[in-house]
C-alpha cells in the first residue's frame, strides 16, 4: 500500500491502509453490506486474515506462491466447489499471487455449473504489460488451478492462434468467464470483443491442413485393414479419433475441440453423427472390430476428395538442414 497519496481536510483524512489497520479491515469485511458485491473469503476468518494481512504488508509483489503458502497443498482434495467458492479462491489468488493484474476471467466447468469433484479452475489473468505470457498450474485449498497469464497483446496473439487452428480454447475461457479484478470494465470490453470473434464462427480449413488430415486418416484406416493385435488396434484408434473428429467438425464449419470436448461438440453439431462416432469407436476399442470405423472414415473423407496417398507431397523449408551433414558437429539451423 506504500506510494499512494494522502488527502487531508479539516474534517477528514484519506490515506493508504497500513498493518495497524488490520483489525478494522477485518471487522469491515465481516459486514455483509460492505462485502456483498465483493467476492472474497469473508466467511472464513483464517483465509480472510491471510488475504488482508498480505494486502496490507508494505512490500512489493510477493514471491510467487508465498502469499498462499498457508492454504496451498500439493494435490486436489476431490471436493466439489460451488461458483461462490471458486470466485473466493480466484480472488484470493489474484490478490496474493498476481498483484498488479488489472482484470481476470474465472472460467471452466465450475463457473458453467458442470463441475465435478476433480474439476480444476481456469483463470485468464491480464496485466497492463508482461515480458512474456506464461501458463502455471498449482493447487490452492485443495482446488487445482490453471492460470493463463497475459497482457492484452499476448492474449491477442493466442486468440489469433486459436482462431487459426479452429479450436477456441482461450476465447471460450474469456467469453464465458466471470470477471474479477480492479478494472472489471476493461474486462467487459475484452469479453465483448472475444464474443464477437466467436460469433463470426470457425474459419474454414486451409487446404494444406485438410490434406494432412486426409493423409493421416487414410494411413490409419489402411493400417486397420491389416492383421492387427488388440494393442495395435487401440493405438491406431487413439491416433485416428481426434483427427477424424476434426475433419468432421471443421469440414462442416464448426469449431474443433480436444479431449472431452470432442464428443460434446460432435453432439452439439449433429446428434446423429455423434452417435455414429460413438458406436464405431466403441466397437473398435471394446471388441477390436474395425469395419465401422473404416466405413465412418471413408464417409467423412468423401466430401473432401476421398482418401489421400498417391500424389501427396509436402516440401520442407530450405533452412531445415545441418551444414556439412551428419557427423559434421554442426547443429540444426531450424
Amino acid at each position: 500500500m506504500t506510494g499512494l497519496p494522502t488527502f487531508q481536510t479539516g474534517r477528514l483524512v484519506i490515506r493508504p491502509r497500513v498493518m495497524a489497520d488490520l483489525r478494522f479491515c477485518l471487522e469491515m469485511d465481516r459486514d455483509p453490506e460492505v462485502t456483498r458485491f465483493v467476492p472474497g473469503p469473508w466467511h472464513d476468518p483464517d483465509r480472510q486474515r491471510i488475504v488482508r494481512d498480505d494486502a496490507l504488508r508494505p512490500h512489493g509483489p510477493p514471491e510467487r506462491g508465498k502469499a498462499l503458502q498457508m492454504t496451498c497443498t500439493d494435490r486436489a482434495d476431490g471436493v466439489k466447489r460451488t461458483l461462490a467458492e471458486a470466485l473466493e479462491i480466484a480472488c484470493a489468488i489474484i490478490l496474493s499471487r498476481y498483484r498488479g493484474a488489472v482484470y481476470a476471467f474465472v472460467a471452466g466447468s465450475i463457473p458453467r455449473g458442470e463441475g465435478t469433484r476433480f474439476s480444476d479452475l481456469d483463470i485468464v489473468i491480464v496485466y497492463d504489460r508482461l515480458e512474456a505470457a506464461r501458463r502455471e498450474s498449482f493447487v490452492v485449498d485443495g482446488c487445482p488451478v490453471e492460470a493463463f497469464v497475459h497482457d492484452e497483446e499476448t492474449l491477442a496473439w493466442f486468440v489469433d492462434a486459436d482462431m487459426a487452428r479452429g479450436r477456441p480454447s482461450i476465447l471460450n475461457m474469456v467469453a464465458e468467464g466471470k470477471i474479477i479484478g480492479p478494472a472489471p470494465e476493461r474486462g467487459k470490453v475484452m469479453q465483448a470483443h472475444i464474443a464477437r470473434r466467436l460469433s463470426e464462427g470457425a474459419p474454414g480449413m486451409e487446404n494444406t491442413h485438410r490434406d494432412i488430415l486426409r493423409y493421416e486418416i487414410t494411413d490409419a484406416i489402411d493400417d486397420l485393414r491389416g492383421e492387427r493385435g488388440p494393442g495395435e488396434i487401440m493405438a491406431i484408434g487413439t491416433m485416428l479419433y481426434p483427427r477424424l473428429v476434426e475433419l468432421a467438425l471443421r469440414g462442416r464449419g464448426h469449431w474443433n475441440g480436444a479431449g472431452k470436448w470432442a464428443p460434446r461438440l460432435l453432439a452439439a453439431a449433429d446428434a446423429g453423427l455423434a452417435g455414429q462416432f460413438d458406436r464405431a469407436f466403441r466397437a473398435l476399442f471394446g471388441s477390436g472390430i474395425c469395419e465401422p470405423v473404416i466405413a465412418l472414415a471413408e464417409r467423412e473423407l468423401e466430401p473432401h476428395g476421398g482418401p489421400l496417398f498417391d500424389g501427396d507431397c509436402r516440401q520442407a523449408p530450405s533452412s531445415w538442414r545441418v551444414r556439412g551433414g551428419i557427423g559434421s558437429g554442426q547443429t540444426s539451423l531450424r
